[in-house]
């Protein structure tokens, strides 16, 4: 996979400016053909980004793969009103979730390929009725993906916009 090869997967009618950003500050990490690592992410560069980030261990077991949130934003928590770093995705989601979430994870660890979507948020109590998520692939060795970059904005109910950063 060489950086100028890979599409950006945002719809226009759901696109941002920091979807846009987040992912030009992704490609550009790149080595050549090889997928940046975690190493390649440096929070500092991520400064206006950082509550909206989300990262995932891709964990590979005897052929099987596993997702565990390394890393959740301070904005991704409060929107959630939990903190589910450290707890592996099964444990983490609403079963009815989990089907749709581990797809996708798995979608991205096993291709490489990016991944967005806009889903439904059905929580009452909160103030956003859905959530646009980028997910990016990134591997150590620049090969095997090991972990994802994700990064969310919500679309509110009274606005039906993105928040602003």
């Amino acid at each position: 996979m060489k950086p100028a090869d890979v599409a950006y997967p945002v719809p226009p009618k759901k696109d941002a400016q920091p979807f846009r950003d987040v992912f030009a500050y992704w490609q550009g990490k790149f080595h050549g053909d090889r997928l940046p690592g975690r190493a390649d992410i440096d929070p500092l560069d991520l400064r206006p980004f950082l509550g909206r980030i989300v990262l995932i261990d891709v964990i590979r077991e005897e052929g099987a793969l596993r997702f565990r949130y390394r890393l959740m934003g301070v904005r991704i928590v409060a929107l959630f009103g939990r903190d589910f770093t450290g707890n592996f995705i099964e444990d983490a989601l609403p079963p009815d979730r989990f089907d749709l979430v581990n797809a996708a994870f798995t979608a991205v660890a096993k291709t490489g390929q990016l991944h967005f979507w806009e889903i439904p948020v059905p929580a009452p109590d909160r103030n956003f009725r859905s959530l646009r998520r980028l997910l990016l692939p990134l591997a150590s060795d620049g090969v095997t993906i090991d972990m994802l970059f994700g990064f969310a904005l919500e679309v509110h109910r009274e606005e039906g916009d993105d928040q602003s950063i």
